[in-house]
């Protein structure tokens, strides 16, 4: 499963792959540890690869912190992911290039009583040129 592949299955039990944590719970194909579902944290959500790690995630029962610049491109995803899969999504408007960012998103997340269990670290650019 996604979990497996992108390696989160550390955090929990999901496709029976990982042994070690046997006491994980699974419940109606939701991932569940301690009476809750887990929350990745995607940054980078309103496009391309977060885009579709959000949807992957959510497919497999992930509830989604969802962030990125455009909140309205946010608030879609998040609104289709609800009505396919059924997960929850706190979408959180944020330019992580700014040095304040990050402890925004921590401080919305904890807010709704929520802790991230996985990390999509999607957001950023890259400067053209020679690799040195």
């Amino acid at each position: 499963c996604v979990v497996c592949r992108i390696g989160y299955a550390r955090f929990v039990t999901c496709c029976g792959d990982n042994r070690d944590l046997q006491d994980a719970d699974r419940r109606q194909g939701q991932m569940w540890i301690r009476d809750r579902r887990h929350l990745v944290l995607i940054t980078g959500a309103s496009s391309g690869i977060g885009r579709t790690l959000a949807r992957e995630f959510a497919a497999n029962g992930w509830d989604l912190a969802l962030t990125a610049r455009r909140k309205d491109r946010l608030d879609a995803l998040a609104e289709e992911i609800k009505t396919q899969y059924g997960v929850d999504s706190l979408v959180i408007a944020a330019d992580l290039s700014k040095t304040t960012a990050p402890k925004k998103i921590i401080e919305a997340i904890e807010a709704e009583g929520r802790q991230i269990d996985g990390l999509v670290n999607n957001a950023g650019f890259g400067l053209a040129g020679t690799y040195t």
